[in-house]
């Protein structure tokens, strides 16, 4: 029996070399572990060249637990998180890396409730597949399931993204959009077709390889074309998505890429029009620009620890309206508490419809605070995060203290939280301020305080 290795189930998915790590056999016995139950379930890939056939594996797996699979073949995960929310199943599972490099490939998996895509992941259910898919399968069931396949799901996800944010007439716009050879340009294809926009297409062709960029927008070599094309066409926005479509990233006018944290709140100061009053979330890294949008506009602010599915997971168990994380993923109700880019990228375009300016100028008035970029430091050791928690504990003892994913310390000019990874050895740490200088002032400060305690930063911050 081929031997499984355990750490390739991640905290938010199970994720690998190809084909070292993650294998056909591998991929066959996730689908008879997760499809033990019986019922149906929905299945998808991305475009990486391992993807056919460990989708094939995953669903003979599916069938000789006895489900029903609906093979909705090439789709972003936000599309395949579309078809578990709107098809009658027990759940599903996505065959992606996500933004990791070409070697790579990995599943993920998902449940779902009536109002709900439950993310399986670290405390949600990740460890109980790890040790069923370890421990081995046993003989197919008597009466095997079958394969339904499904087409062109990503132009009933654009349409249902439209009808939960309508946009009116919008003026002409010239956007440039780089999918970087991954899944987003198959939904951002659909939406300009159904609103009738024209995009100035980089890297739309589907390929695993990645032969233009690495398939991370948060590298900066990453945006460097699009940033060259916004600046060289005039273009009014620009537009990036990552390998697998889930993560969302916006330039303005000139070429300059907006953090995260503006796109929440502008996005979330959109949504708060038609529902005041609700919740909203963001994860603890940067909460400023966030915040002071989010009480502007009605809203009650909320925070989460950081991680797609521990975000999901606390906007649905605090019926939150939406949740924005630094990465670059959004989440929302409406969509069954999972990301949906099309609705941040509707959001913005009924903004720049009604305001008719540039999209810097609209993001101006929710740049409150400045932001670090993430430094991150490698641990030598299991206790040295203790250790160096207790150090700035004691250092900053004059703060407004939280605990919640990590530790974070609040003052009137400068907030920095310092939290531990969920998917690599490392501390990581970003500081939030009034004003640049603040900023670097202060993290430089916690640089050498944390410095002492594990290490010199390994300069592979964002």
């Amino acid at each position: 029996m081929e031997h499984i290795p355990t750490h390739i189930f991640k905290a938010y998915d199970i994720r690998g070399l190809v084909p070292g790590e993650i294998t056909l056999e591998l991929a066959y016995r996730v689908g008879r572990v997760v499809a033990a139950s019986g019922g149906a379930y929905v299945v998808g890939r991305d475009m990486r060249a391992s993807s056919p056939a460990l989708s094939d594996a995953l669903m003979r797996g599916m069938n000789d637990a006895g489900a029903e699979v609906i093979d909705v073949g090439l789709v972003s995960t936000p599309t395949f998180y579309f078809a578990v929310r709107t098809m009658e199943c027990a759940g599903g599972v996505q065959v992606t890396a996500s933004h990791n490099p070409k070697e790579y490939n990995g599943l993920k998996v998902v449940g779902r409730a009536p109002d709900a895509v439950l993310k399986v992941g670290r405390g949600s259910g990740m460890e109980a597949i790890r040790d069923a898919v370890c421990a081995g399968v046993g003989a197919p069931t008597a009466v095997r399931g079958s394969v339904r396949t499904v087409a062109d799901v990503v132009t009933a996800e654009a349409r249902d993204a439209l009808a939960i944010l309508p946009v009116a007439q919008l003026p002409p716009l010239r956007i440039v959009a780089d999918a970087g050879n991954g899944m987003g340009a198959l939904y951002l294809d659909a939406i300009a077709r159904e609103i009738g926009i024209d995009l100035d297409r980089l890297y739309f062709a589907l390929d695993g390889t990645f032969p233009n960029h690495p398939p991370d927008p948060l590298q900066a070599e990453t945006l460097r074309d699009l940033q060259e094309r916004v600046r060289a066409t005039g273009a009014d926005l620009g537009i990036a998505t990552d390998g697998d479509g889930d993560r969302f990233f916006l330039l303005d006018e000139h070429g300059t890429v907006i953090p995260p944290s503006l796109i929440t709140a502008l996005v979330a100061t959109e949504l708060l029009r038609d529902h005041p009053g609700e919740r909203v979330l963001v994860d603890v890294r940067y909460i400023r620009n966030a915040r002071a949008a989010i009480e502007r506009a009605g809203g009650v602010f909320g925070m989460s620890p950081v991680g797609h599915a521990l975000i999901s997971n606390r906007l649905r168990q605090e019926h939150g309206l939406f949740a924005g994380e630094s990465s670059g993923h959004s989440f929302f109700r409406a969509t069954g508490y999972a990301e949906e880019p099309l609705l941040v990228l509707l959001a913005v375009l009924r903004v720049l419809a009604r305001e008719r300016r540039p999209f810097s100028e609209v993001l101006q008035p929710f740049r409150v605070a400045q932001e670090s970029g993430e430094v991150n430091f490698r641990l030598p050791d299991a206790a040295a995060v203790q250790r160096c928690f207790a150090t700035l504990r004691a250092r900053y003892a004059d703060a407004e203290f939280s605990d919640l994913d990590g530790c974070s310390f609040t003052y009137p000019e400068w907030r920095a939280n310092v939290r531990s990874s969920n998917t690599e050895p490392l501390l990581r740490l970003n500081v939030e301020g009034s004003h640049a200088d603040v900023v670097a002032q202060q993290c430089a400060a916690i640089t050498a305080f944390i410095t002492e305690s594990v290490g010199a930063p390994t300069g592979e911050g964002h």
